[in-house]
């Protein structure tokens, strides 16, 4: 999970917001 926070923060710090809002989905339905 670490890995995916860390690639979401990378998402949101780029253009891509629709994909860092996946990861932050993704990790909800982990969790």
């Amino acid at each position: 999970v670490a890995k995916l926070k860390k690639r979401m923060n990378e998402a949101a710090n780029s253009w891509n917001f629709e994909l860092a809002a996946r990861y932050r989905d993704t990790i909800k339905k982990l969790q």
